[in-house]
């Protein structure tokens, strides 16, 4: 048999090894990328029919059961959370500093966590558009994050208007993103034309759209990557933030509203482990924060 390795060097690294025969029949191959392994060996059809003990599924190995069973998470304003099982070093990267969560606790492996729904004043937001060098990368196009695309920027400019308090536009266009987008769970991650032309998807696609229209009129915007609460269960999610003189969630696809203030807020069934600019580095990024995490919090 020929061993063979190929490796494509792109947005989404990914090393292939196959055993192949003089016939190019191939008799194993090995695919390794940032998110699984998969391996594949040639079998009769009898074989592979044959009933197995191993069962794993992808979208559940990130997925908890919770203790406790909220009957409307978008009311949560404030809880705790304990992870265990996940070094100090790696909780030490979380995304820290912004009121929204906060390390209360640490004992060995177990972390004790609390988190905030945040209710911002948009009186205390700031003008935009922005073009501070600090925040350059939460303002650029990207190859997914397509911001600078005519018809993105067209539409952008038509939501918003001619407002210029960056709360208050960011507001419309997580509005906008709720009212067209339609939940399908079946779309692979896509670039933001793609979705704007399609207005489907889950979080990813909810968030990079929202991300790509508040960067089209310069207002700065990344992702948060970690956990939510849905039906029970804890699981992976994406949402965005912006810069409105300080980072604030706005997550577009469950907006909460506040009835005192009449705000937006994300609710505290959000858990933050890292970000992404959603540019070349994304699918790195997205990795870093979610597989130290995956599988072993509790």
């Amino acid at each position: 048999l020929w061993h063979l390795k190929s490796e494509l060097k792109s947005i989404i690294p990914i090393e292939v090894e196959e055993w192949v025969n003089e016939e190019g029949d191939i008799y194993k191959s090995i695919t390794r990328s940032g998110f699984f392994n998969t391996v594949s060996i040639r079998m009769t059809q009898e074989k592979a029919q044959e009933p197995s003990e191993e069962n794993f599924d992808i979208a559940f190995s990130s997925i908890i059961k919770s203790n406790v069973l909220f009957e409307n998470p978008q009311k949560v304003r404030k809880m705790k959370f304990k992870l265990s099982g996940v070094s100090a070093e790696r909780i030490k990267g979380f995304p820290w500093g912004d009121g929204s969560q906060e390390l209360i606790k640490a004992e060995g492996d177990s972390f004790l966590i609390r988190t905030y729904s945040r209710i911002f004043n948009e009186k205390e937001a700031c003008v935009f558009p922005l073009k501070s060098e600090e925040l350059q990368a939460a303002l650029k196009p990207t190859v997914f994050c397509q911001a600078d695309a005519p018809e993105i920027v067209e539409a952008a400019n038509n939501i918003i208007g001619t407002e210029r308090n960056s709360w208050r536009a960011a507001k419309k266009i997580a509005e906008w993103v709720d009212k067209n987008m339609t939940p399908n769970y079946d779309v692979g991650f896509a670039s933001a034309k793609e979705i704007f032309n399609n207005r489907k998807g889950d979080c990813s696609e909810y968030t990079v759209l929202f991300i790509s229209l508040c960067r089209a009129v310069g207002i700065p915007a990344r992702a948060s990557v970690g956990i939510m609460y849905g039906g029970g269960l804890f699981a992976y999610h994406m949402w965005p933030e912006v810069y409105v003189g300080e980072w604030v969630s706005l997550d577009a696809k469950w907006l909460a509203v506040d009835k005192a203030s009449g705000e937006y807020y994300t609710d505290a069934t959000h858990l933050k482990f890292g970000h992404s600019n959603l540019d070349e580095n994304m699918f790195k990024e997205m990795i870093t924060s979610i597989s130290e995490i995956t599988g072993k919090y509790s």
